[in-house]
Order: structure tokens, then sequence, then C-alpha cells
């Protein structure tokens, strides 16, 4: 499966977020983690 450089990015993102607590970052690296990135 390829990616795109903008759903790499996406989850560089969210990987960050989810790594910071305080900011809802476990609902967004569950959300991000469960759901495969299909393009």
């Amino acid at each position: 499966m390829t990616i795109s450089w903008f759903q790499a990015a996406l989850l560089g993102l969210f990987a960050c977020l989810s790594s910071m607590p305080g900011l809802g970052g476990t609902s967004i690296g569950n959300y991000t983690l469960g759901r495969p990135l299909v393009g």
C-alpha cells in the first residue's frame, strides 16, 4: 500500500499530538492507529 506524502505528514503530526498530554492526544492517537490510511 502506498501512501502520499500528505498522508505521511498527517500521520507524523498525529503521532506528535498523541505523545503530548492534555491535548486529547490519546483519542487522536487511537483514531489514527485504529484505522489504516487508504488513498
